[in-house]
């Protein structure tokens, strides 16, 4: 019985290291990710939403690293390529799905403004509800994390 139990502590403590590295590689990779993507985004301004947009690429690169079958190479006993292949199909995806670039003259600008005026009555509708969606999708992702790290294999 003694064995068994030291076997399950060697167990859970390597476990636990994996976990601890593919969390780290995530959120390294998320942070370089996120910031890079920030860099083609740029914007004059203020930059807000960065804390929101590197939230969830560290969350699926998390979740993708945990949930995809391992493949590629180890890095520390962890599987690294799940984390970047993951990571880059969300970072392209949430890049693609940003506003374009800012109106060049004036027609433009007019056209802007007149679509501007049209969307403002559904942008306040739609606000609430991407508010929403994105803290499902947040909560969602938590689980499936805790959900992959706390069962055995």
């Amino acid at each position: 019985m003694y064995r068994s139990t030291a076997v399950n502590e060697v167990k859970a403590e390597k476990w636990f290291m994996i976990i601890a590295t593919q969390l780290m590689f995530s959120l390294v990779f998320a942070l370089s990710l996120s910031f890079v993507l920030s860099l083609f985004l740029r914007r004059k301004g203020p930059r807000r939403g960065f804390f929101f947009f590197f939230l969830i690429i560290f969350l699926i690169t998390l979740a993708g690293g945990l949930w995809v079958r391992p493949f590629g190479p180890t890095l520390f006993g962890v599987f690294w390529l799940p984390i970047i292949v993951t990571g880059l199909l969300a970072g392209l995806i949430l890049y693609q799905s940003a506003p374009r670039h800012p109106p060049h003259n004036r027609e433009e600008t007019l056209r802007m403004l007149q679509e501007n005026a049209r969307r403002k009555q559904l942008i306040q509708l739609t606000y609430v509800t991407l508010d929403i969606l994105f803290w499902l999708i947040v909560c969602i992702l938590l689980v499936l994390i805790a959900y992959r790290i706390f069962t055995p294999m």
